[in-house]
């Protein structure tokens, strides 16, 4: 398997791996200053790549909104 990629900006740091399930190849996707990730499926992935970007726009905003303000 691959060595894990990491990508960054000025807000953020993710480590991209692989992960080897019972289903196949997964993707993790890590956040370097949480710990926190989330391991994604090839299917999870196609449907990522085929949302428009407001889709994905309106998930990361209801994501942000859970956050901010939990229960």
């Amino acid at each position: 398997m691959p060595p894990p990629m990491v990508v960054r900006n000025e807000f953020s740091i993710v480590e991209l791996s692989y992960l080897r399930d019972g289903d196949g190849l997964c993707m993790v996707v890590s956040d370097a200053d949480t710990g926190d990730h989330v391991v994604l499926n090839p299917s999870e992935l196609a449907s990522l790549a085929h949302s428009s970007h407001e889709s994905f726009r309106r998930l990361l905003r209801a994501i942000d909104d859970q956050h901010d303000n939990p229960g």
